[in-house]
């Protein structure tokens, strides 16, 4: 059966919420899935900061993903990312992806992620993943996102901060680093490089610069 596409409105929030609870009724471990309030995903539907589209199967939403037009304050993601402040209040953020478990392997993080990324018009969107979601730092590699960061955000969780352009960056130098070297990874991107990809059957980053 083909699946359907379609941006979100208020009228789907219970749904919304109840896959949110299924999902995090089978996370694997405290922490992997960061839940959102109605309020926050009012705030992207009702008050137009942001969008969220849908994933539909015989009229029926499976599964949905979000980007997030943000306020801009102290925790902004743009002073991660290496963008002047007068910009920041331009950027979106890649926020939740959800599927319903029994959903689930049909690559609809990937396709909504795809035909999300072709709706929105910002000239830069921001994404922070937690180092040991795998999963996530792989999709968003896929999505053209680069990895300019390994911060603590938003209080104490360590995360990758990810920035995709509209226009990506040319490099001329390129370097592999384990992703179990941190601090050394914190280097480089205070020196200037960038990830650009991840290989998962060694375990290292690209970077870039």
């Amino acid at each position: 059966m083909e699946i359907e596409f379609q941006l979100l409105t208020s009228e789907h929030m219970s749904t919304i919420l109840h896959i949110q609870e299924e999902a995090l009724r089978v996370v694997e471990r405290e922490g992997q899935l960061q839940p959102l309030s109605e309020a926050e995903y009012r705030f992207i539907l009702d008050e137009g900061r942001g969008m969220m589209l849908g994933a539909f199967l015989q009229s029926e939403l499976i599964a949905f993903r979000a980007l997030l037009h943000p306020f801009v304050d102290e925790a902004h993601l743009g002073q991660y990312v290496r963008l002047p402040k007068e910009v920041w209040p331009h950027m979106y953020y890649s926020e939740i992806t959800i599927v319903h478990p029994d959903a689930r392997g049909k690559s609809l993080q990937k396709r909504l992620g795809e035909r999300l990324m072709s709706l929105c018009e910002a000239e830069h969107i921001a994404a922070t993943v937690a180092p040991d979601n795998i999963p996530s730092i792989l999709d968003k590699f896929h999505l053209g996102f680069q990895l300019y960061a390994l911060e603590q955000v938003y209080g104490d969780h360590w995360r990758y901060v990810f920035r995709r352009d509209r226009q990506s960056p040319v490099f001329s130098e390129k370097c592999t680093i384990a992703k179990e070297e941190e601090e050394k990874q914190r280097q480089r991107f205070a020196d200037g490089w960038i990830g650009t990809s991840y290989n998962r059957l060694t375990n290292e980053l690209c970077l870039e610069r």
